[in-house]
């Protein structure tokens, strides 16, 4: 985009084994880290609301803070996430039509002006 690579992480994790999940979101956290001077999205079915999620908290920018996206379960499990040279600006969790068991989290994303 304008020139730029754009590093994307689009992923469905682990839903049942929760030691397996730890490991694939230590994983696409680090993954997700060495990305953090550069323009990078984490998006997907995290299948998480755990601590882990909050280091991703801490680490990059939330597209969109609070909210349940998997409503059987009154959980929140979808994200998208960007790195600091990224802007998020009208997200929102779709809850109508239904078209799947999750809600899906949708946001428009643009590179920092100047950058």
């Amino acid at each position: 985009v304008n020139g730029k690579d754009i590093v994307l992480f689009n992923t469905h994790l682990e839903p049942e084994n929760k030691e397996k999940r730890a490991v694939q979101l230590q994983e696409l956290y680090d993954a997700a880290r060495t990305e953090s001077g550069s323009y990078a999205i984490i998006m997907g079915d995290l299948n998480d609301e755990s601590s882990k999620i909050s280091m991703f908290k801490q680490s990059f920018k939330n597209a969109y803070e609070s909210g349940v996206t998997f409503p059987s379960t009154k959980q929140r499990l979808d994200y998208i996430f960007t790195t600091d040279l990224i802007s998020i600006t009208n997200a929102e969790i779709i809850t109508s039509p239904v078209v799947s068991d999750h809600y899906p989290v949708v946001a428009e994303i643009f590179l920092e002006e100047g950058i």
